[in-house]
This record gives structure tokens, C-alpha cells and sequence, in this order.
């Protein structure tokens, strides 16, 4: 214990002789390490940690499924059948998460996340209610008050932790409701990864948004948890539930399945994150081996330097043991300070990654709150450590290695100043740069190819003007409050808006292009073009003036006018120049008529082609038809939108838009105002953001590859100080020294570039899906990227190579 006292204590005083490269060192370890501990924090928080059960070994989720279906649902009637097997469970709950609603404080609105339940779920689940009470049997009917308990944050952030909540009443969806109790701190919701704002009764909820049928129709849209009774097994309980079920036999080709509670609320969380998180630490392992490779590099060169001192010893007696201990020491205690910092590096990563602000669908409702919060517990700790280690025993046995079998006469014969180009580790060091500049094309190809990805696709036409046009949803569902609307809504609305002062035109659309996916359904035209049968085309269901808002050319015929919109009117529809030339190869459309099952449809026009699913939409059949609002319910329409052109700002007429839509429903609960042209930002995200992370991560394995080369050229130049100067005695030129020096660098940097170039076209080709108008091989961008790389390098050669050429014969020889 002594010993390994003093070889700690003997490594500090050593790291701290040069206190530059043990910062340098500990600099580039953190953000590896912090990177990898954001990610694993990530995974953890959504797919490991344990689910909040009461008794997770002994709980179950019972779901139904069929053929080609991957959903995990129960009918609510189901779940009242299992509740009633005591002799299966002891314990049932029913869940279902992610339910917007919406809160009122006198004149604000905001949308909330409720997770519904019943009764049982906070018996069910290890939850702990410090504040009020739990929800009780008599909550699940209709006798009492409605109820409803608050999470914790929600608790904090909007009453200010006030501990006389209980017993007051909030308003949601415009019903009063009591609150009964707080959820203690950290619990979010069973959902992985989502922040729940309050719980709600299930039954409740159902009434509340006028769909008490979902508590007796079949539709499987709850999440059932069960507790096995002792001595029963799941394979016991599936096959009673099963007989149970067929027996009844509600939705033939549906089956039964009783599965693992941990593993089965995780699932579709699993299979997402894996994906992702599989990538990302990817990426992230290559920055830790880029942050390795500089650190041991700087360790080879200490180690050069002092490989006199640890002949001596060795000749003294000390074990090869004990010095090669040395050594991984310096790189342990490095990395340990490093992981110390990568938890700051993590915690700075995921406050990032909380505070991005992605756009949501037009018409939908926002989705909750990413729960990220960065609270190091002991999977995280324990991860940092081990990884810290890990990269600590990884970097000083690298640089170690050379210390294991010197030979002992030639090093204590040699001045330290006369090696050679093979001098001490001279050879680990070039291999470690050649992997820093392979790392860093593995980085830098697949960000040049999403900046490339990027200018395409900001030069994409996407058929329609998107500037200057304010987008409104205007369905009748709107954040979870069904909204009565008078006749004629949509069409007196937007009669009123075209009106207003600075609007060009106006029309409702649904769906919004680029925005969201869009309506399918199959069309075959009238006649002999029909001999290939129905074809699925992509439609939207529009208003007069859709063409003239959005500025999308109409080719030929006439647009839709108010009697089109008539219930009883012919049907008619407008298509794209790609549809009209599928059905009729010569394109001539008009007054053709196409099928959709018994209905004919007349063609009235003739609409240039556009963008509507994606920027990368080519030649995609489209088809337009009039919106009616009597042969339209909305509850198939929940993205029913009101588009807006303005002849100056598209802002400065959200105030008189949101007056006459308050005119004619004057209880409109949200109005979520947003621009036609986030949509094709939300196009452009992707590769956006790869581009930025890539870039970032990219510029910091160019440093650290420049910085590697830099001091690999300039310890060669130290080494190397009497033979440079011998050789210019001899009548060497300083431009054959500086040569000299730049072809030594540069020959493993054009190496490691080669073999980076290589593995870049390899892992490239999974991008090719998520670039716009490029190849995942492009020839310009890896030549582009290679040049870079060399260009950098060659700077990094250059700068210690021009000192070499200062070195004075005289002095030199003198050392």
C-alpha cells in the first residue's frame, strides 16, 4: 500500500512538471468522456433505468395484437374483464400517456400532458404521493368531484410550490377540477423519456373530451399492467386470458399476450433509442479515441525524453512491474481528472439537447416535454468511472509499452539529442497520428456531405412561394377541447379574413405541404387508361383561392369556386402534371374523369408539380379536391388549417385573424399561429443539425490531429537538433532540412488520410437516405475534405520544419 502511495504521489509531481500537457491532456479526455457520459446518461434515463412498479419481477402487461400490427393496446372493457381474474392477478391498472389538455389561469391558456389512470395505478406503481393522497375507487366514477393529481415540476413551475394546493381547484379543458395530491419529485410519467404535467381518472378524461364510448367499445388504446398472483406464471396467465378472450371473441385474428412489465413498457422506447444512441456513441467513441491518441502521444514524447532516466533506473534495480506502473499511472490520473470534467461536459451537452426547439406539426397538438434532466446517479457515476479507467489504462499502457524491454546499453550510451528518425516511440507516435487523421475524415466526409445536403436543399423549389403565409389550425379538436363551431365555419371565416387590411389571399388546406404526412387514397381513371387498375395517389382537400395563396401555378382549366364546395355540387378535383400524365400519357387531363370506388370525378385543371411529403419528392401524383364541410367530419381532418397570404409581415395580422375567429367562436381555446415557411425548415433539420454536430465534433479531431502532427514534427526536430546541425555543416540547404522534416510528417498524415477516405465511404453509405441531391460517395466533397485535412497538416509540419532551419552548426554541436 506504501508503494502504491508513493507511485501516486510520484506521478502527480511528475504530471505537474509540465502543467501544459497534463490541461492539454485533461482538456481532450473531458469532452470524450463527457460526450460518451451524455449519451450513456441518454440510454439510461430511457431504456435502463427500472420502471417506477411495486413489484417489478412479479408485474405484467397484457396486450392484444394481429397480424401486421405493432401496436401494445387493451380495450377498456378488457381491462375491466382481467380486474375481475383474481385468481390470475392481485393487482390491475390501466394507463394511457401523452394526453393533451388544456389548462386555464384566468386569462391564460396552456397546454398540459395528463397520463390517465385508473385508480389502482399508484398502487400498481412504486410512486410515492407526499403531498394529499393517491387517487381512491370512488375517483373512477362519477359520484364525487372530479379529481386530479399534479406532478411535482408541474407543482413547482406553476404555483410555486405552494403546499396549500390540495383541496383547490383547477380548470381543465373548462371543467373544474380538485386537486388531490402531489406526486413526488422525479417521478415524470411511465412513458420513458416524457414529462407527465398531471394524472386524470380515466373515466373522467373520457367524458371530459366527449368520447364516453372508449369505456365500452373495443378500440385497444389503454396500456394494461397486472400483478401475478403467487404461484402463477406468465405462460399460466396468458393462457387463461386467452381462453377468456376467444371465448368472446370481440376482434377476430386478435390474440392475447402477457408479457414482462419492464421489457414491454420499453420496447418501443428501445428499439428507437438504440438506434439512435447506437450512432451517437459511435461518434462519440471516435472523439475518445481521437482524445487517446493525442494524450498518448503526449506521453510517448515525455516518455522519450525521460527514457535515460528510466534506464538508469532500471539498471539500479527497480522491477520493469514498477515502472511500467509508473507510466499507466500518468495516464489514470489524467483520465480520472478528465471524467471529473466530462460530468460537466455532460451536464452542458444535455442542457443543449433539452433546450432544442424543433418544429412541430402544423395542427397537431406540441409534443410533451423531453424528460432530460441531468441528475448524475450511481448507473452514471459508475459509467464515467469505468470509462475513465478504462481510458486511463488504454492511454499509459500505450504509451508504457516502451519501457517493458529497453535496451539498456544503447540508451545509456546515446546522448539523448543524437537519435535518428527511429528514435524512442518514434514509430507509435506516427500510428497514432495516422489515427487521428483517419478519425477525423470519418468526421469531417460525412460533414462535408451534410453541408453539401444542406445548399441543396436550401436551393430546392419546392413549387410554392412559402414566404409571407401565416398558418392557423382551425379543426374542431383543438388541444384536447372539442370546439362547438357554427355552420359554414371554415368558409364564413375565411371570407372574413380576406377582408382584412395587408392580406392578399386566403384559403383552408388541409394538409399543410411539407409540414406533415399527407391523405392517401386509390383513383384509376374512367375508361380503357383505367386497365392498371386503382392507384394510390396523395390528395388534399382545399378551399377556392389554395393556388393563388400558395402562388402554385395552375397549368390549365379553373380553380375551385364557392359552389364547388357545395355538398350537392358534381364532384370535381384539380391534378398535378404528374398524375395527369400517368393516367393519360399526352397530360391532357381536362374533362377526363377518374374513379374513387363508386364516385366519378370530373378534372377540372391542371396543377404544376410541387413538394408535399418532402424536399426530395420527385415527380409525386398528387390530386386536389374541394373541401366540404357537411360531407366532412373533423374528427377526420385534425389538421384542418387556415392559410394566410400577407403583402407585408405575415405577424402584424395575427391580432385581427385571432379577433374574427373569436367572432364567431368566441371560446377558442389556443391559437397556434406559425409560418408556411418552418415547414421547409423542418425539411432542412436533418441535415442541419448533422452538419453542426458533425462540423463541431469535426473541427475539434482537426485541432486535436493538428496539434498531434505539430508536436510529433517538433519532438522529431528536438531529437533530431545534432544531426540537423551536422548536416548543415555539411552543406545542407535549409530548404532540403525543412523537407526533411515536412516529409516525415506528412507521409503518416497522407497514410492515415488514405485509410480514413476508405472507412469513410464505407460508413457514409448509411447516410445516403438523409442527403438532398447528393451521393453518399461524392468525389468533390471527399476531395474537398482530404485537401483539408492535408492542408492542415501540412501547417502543422511546416511551423516546427522552419524552426529546424534556424539550428546553428555551432551551437548544436555544442550540446
Amino acid at each position: 500500500m506504501e508503494s502504491l502511495v508513493q507511485e501516486i504521489r510520484y506521478s502527480i509531481r511528475s504530471l505537474a512538471m509540465r502543467p501544459l500537457v497534463a490541461v492539454v491532456a485533461v482538456l481532450s479526455l473531458s469532452l470524450g468522456i463527457g460526450i460518451n457520459t451524455a449519451i450513456f446518461s441518454i440510454l439510461d434515463r430511457l431504456v435502463l433505468e427500472p420502471m417506477p412498479l411495486r413489484d417489478p419481477d412479479r408485474s405484467v402487461v397484457v396486450f392484444h395484437s394481429g397480424p401486421g400490427r405493432s401496436d401494445r393496446g387493451t380495450s377498456f372493457p378488457a381491462f375491466t374483464r382481467y380486474r375481475e381474474r383474481t385468481d390470475i392477478f392481485t393487482d390491475v391498472t390501466a394507463f394511457s400517456s401523452d394526453r393533451p389538455l388544456l389548462y386555464t389561469n384566468g386569462e391564460r391558456r396552456e397546454q398540459v400532458y395528463a397520463e390517465i389512470v385508473t385508480a389502482t395505478f399508484f398502487s400498481a406503481t412504486d410512486v410515492h404521493v407526499p403531498l394529499g393522497r393517491p387517487f381512491q375507487a370512488a375517483d373512477d366514477g362519477f359520484a364525487d368531484e372530479p379529481v386530479v393529481l399534479l406532478s411535482h415540476d408541474f407543482w413547482r413551475r406553476r404555483f410555486d410550490a405552494n403546499p396549500e394546493i390540495v383541496g383547490q381547484t383547477i380548470v381543465l379543458n373548462d371543467r373544474p377540477f380538485t386537486v388531490v395530491g402531489v406526486a413526488g419529485a422525479g417521478f415524470t410519467g411511465v412513458a420513458p423519456g416524457i414529462s407527465v404535467d398531471v394524472w386524470m381518472p380515466i373515466a373522467r378524461w373520457a367524458h371530459l373530451i366527449g368520447e364516453p364510448e372508449r369505456l365500452t367499445g373495443e378500440e385497444q388504446w389503454v396500456t394494461v399492467i397486472g400483478r401475478l398472483a403467487p404461484g402463477v406464471t406468465i405462460a399460466q396467465a396468458e393462457a387463461a386470458l386467452r381462453l377468456t378472450d376467444r371465448q368472446l371473441d370481440r376482434n377476430p385474428g386478435d390474440e392475447t399476450y402477457v408479457r414482462d412489465a419492464n421489457l414491454a413498457l420499453r420496447d418501443q422506447a428501445m428499439a428507437e433509442t438504440l438506434s439512435v444512441t447506437g450512432m451517437a456513441f459511435a461518434v462519440g467513441a471516435l472523439v475518445l479515441a481521437m482524445a487517446c491518441a493525442n494524450v498518448a502521444n503526449l506521453l510517448l514524447a515525455r516518455a522519450a525524453e525521460r527514457r535515460r532516466e528510466m534506464a538508469v533506473r532500471l539498471a539500479l534495480g527497480i522491477s520493469r512491474t514498477r515502472l511500467l506502473r509508473l507510466w499507466v499511472w500518468d495516464g489514470v490520473l489524467l483520465c480520472l481528472a478528465a471524467g471529473v470534467a466530462g460530468l460537466l461536459v455532460a451536464r452542458w451537452s444535455l442542457g443543449l439537447v433539452a433546450a432544442l426547439e424543433v418544429p412541430t406539426f402544423i395542427g397537431q397538438a406540441a409534443m410533451p416535454t423531453l424528460a432530460l434532466n441531468f441528475t448524475p446517479d450511481l448507473p452514471v457515476f459508475a459509467f464515467t468511472l469505468a470509462l475513465s479507467l478504462a481510458t486511463g489504462l488504454s492511454v499509459g499502457f500505450l504509451s508504457a509499452v516502451h519501457v517493458w524491454r529497453p535496451d539498456l546499453r544503447s540508451t545509456l550510451n546515446t546522448d539523448r539529442l543524437t537519435d535518428g528518425p527511429r528514435a524512442s516511440g518514434g514509430a507509435a507516435r506516427g500510428a497514432f497520428i495516422a489515427l487521428q487523421m483517419a478519425v477525423s475524415l470519418l468526421l469531417l466526409i460525412p460533414c462535408g456531405l451534410f453541408v453539401r445536403s444542406w445548399a441543396n436543399a436550401l436551393a430546392i423549389d419546392p413549387g410554392f412561394t412559402v414566404s409571407g403565409v401565416l398558418l392557423l389550425p382551425i379543426s374542431s379538436d383543438q388541444q384536447g377541447v372539442r370546439v362547438e363551431k357554427p355552420p359554414d365555419f371554415e368558409r364564413i371565416l375565411v371570407e372574413r379574413v380576406r377582408e382584412l387590411p395587408g392580406v392578399e389571399a386566403a384559403t383552408v388546406m388541409d394538409p399543410v405541404p411539407l409540414w406533415y404526412g399527407g391523405n392517401f387514397a386509390f383513383f384509376e381513371p374512367e375508361g380503357d387508361a383505367a386497365s392498371e387498375g386503382p392507384q394510390r395517389v396523395g390528395f388534399s382537400r382545399v378551399a377556392p383561392d389554395y393556388f393563388r395563396t400558395l402562388k402554385l401555378p395552375l397549368l390549365r382549366g379553373r380553380d375551385f369556386t364557392s359552389s364547388d364546395l357545395a355538398a350537392a355540387s358534381a364532384p370535381v378535383a384539380i391534378v398535378n402534371e404528374t398524375l395527369a400524365r400517368r393516367f393519360w400519357p399526352d397530360g391532357d387531363a381536362l374533362g377526363k374523369r377518374i374513379r374513387s370506388r363508386k364516385t366519378l370525378i370530373e378534372i377540372i385543371g391542371i396543377a404544376a408539380d410541387a413538394k408535399y411529403l418532402t424536399l426530395a419528392d420527385a415527380g409525386r401524383p398528387w390530386l386536389y379536391r374541394p373541401n366540404h364541410p357537411e360531407s366532412r367530419p373533423d374528427s377526420e381532418n385534425p389538421a384542418l388549417s387556415l392559410a394566410v397570404r400577407a403583402s407585408g409581415d405575415p405577424a402584424h395580422l395575427r391580432a385581427a385573424i385571432r379577433r374574427e375567429v373569436q367572432n364567431l367562436v368566441p371560446d377558442w381555446p389556443v391559437f397556434q399561429f406559425r409560418d408556411l415557411s418552418e415547414g421547409v425548415e423542418l425539411q432542412r433539420l436533418v441535415p442541419r443539425l448533422g452538419a453542426t454536430l458533425l462540423g463541431v465534433l469535426g473541427t475539434f479531431g482537426l485541432i486535436l490531429a493538428a496539434i498531434g502532427v505539430y508536436g510529433v514534427v517538433a519532438h522529431a526536430v528536438t531529437q533530431r537538433t545534432r544531426e540537423i546541425g551536422i548536416r548543415i555543416a555539411l552543406g545542407a540547404q535549409s530548404r532540403d532540412v525543412m523537407l526533411l522534416m515536412i516529409r516525415q510528417g506528412m507521409t503518416v498524415c497522407t497514410i492515415g488520410s488514405a485509410v480514413g477516405s476508405g472507412l469513410a465511404l464505407g460508413v457514409s453509405r448509411v447516410l445516403g437516405s438523409l442527403l438532398y441531391g447528393i451521393g453518399a460517395s461524392d468525389p468533390p466533397t471527399y476531395l474537398a475534405v482530404v485537401a483539408l485535412l492535408l492542408a492542415v497538416a501540412l501547417l502543422a509540419c511546416y511551423l516546427p520544419a522552419r524552426r529546424a532551419t534556424r539550428v546553428l552548426p555551432v551551437d548544436a554541436l555544442r550540446q
